[in-house]
């Protein structure tokens, strides 16, 4: 089973609960957790400067986050420790967290991290809503037939997985229906690589008008993936400097 928390801190807390996301929550619920197999903590970074995605085609959500994990666990055991040890451990600096049983379709990745040391490069994740008047299965094979485009027009994409929300596990989480994650090596790569042209991108806006309506802010973010097989660096906050 996997899971996803989305996290907002308590108002000037942000860089306090990501770093004690990455260097003793993911560490320590390996540990406590049974049935919990791996961590991957998404930490909120601002937007690279003259980054130009879909311009005025698409409006950007106002739901956002200060981070996003996305946790491994076998049963619904583990799944409710680990919720308990997210809200006891870290209730100081969470303002909210929306909890997300979801299944990921990864498309393709050549990334291989571990141990808490940041993945290369730069993510971009968005919390998608679909078209009301779409029955789920037209739904995932529009999403099945975007990936073939995506891929193609992506040309910087070193890893790229779709993520449908089966339900949601706190009340009034935002409803949101499936995640996109696209992984960048570098922010160059997704600056200059985003797109392979200007013909790609006007097949990307129109493809996903097929059947999504709309989204989350999109969230740039560092990444950070723990396994319970491989030893956590307890150093892993410092090899990723804090804007």
């Amino acid at each position: 089973m996997k899971y996803m928390l989305w996290y907002t801190a308590v108002p000037g807390r942000k860089y306090a609960l990501q770093e004690w996301l990455v260097a003793e929550f993911a560490e320590a619920a390996l540990q406590l957790v049974q049935g919990l197999t791996s961590v991957r903590v998404n930490t909120a970074v601002p937007e690279p400067v003259g980054l130009e995605l879909y311009g005025n085609s698409e409006t950007n959500g106002a739901v956002s986050s200060d981070a996003i994990v996305e946790v491994t666990l076998n049963g619904e055991r583990a799944a409710a420790q680990l919720l308990m040890f997210n809200e006891s451990a870290g209730k100081s600096l969470i303002q909210s967290c929306h909890v997300y049983e979801v299944e990921e379709d990864e498309v393709f990745s050549s990334l291989d991290s571990a141990g808490g040391v940041p993945s290369q490069g730069l993510k971009l994740m968005r919390g998608l809503f679909f078209l009301s008047d779409l029955p789920d299965s037209a739904i995932r094979r529009s999403w099945k037939h975007h990936q073939d485009l995506a891929v193609k027009v992506h040309t910087g994409l070193v890893r790229y997985a779709c993520i449908w929300v089966h339900r949601s596990l706190t009340p009034g989480a935002p409803p949101i229906q499936g995640v996109s994650v696209l992984h960048f090596p570098s922010i160059e790569d997704m600056r200059e690589n985003y797109f392979d042209s200007a013909r790609g991108r006007s097949e990307i806006i129109h493809d996903i008008g097929h059947f999504i309506s709309g989204g989350t802010s999109r969230m740039f973010a560092k990444e950070f993936v723990y396994r319970r097989d491989n030893a956590v660096s307890e150093a892993a906050w410092s090899l990723w400097p804090m804007p």
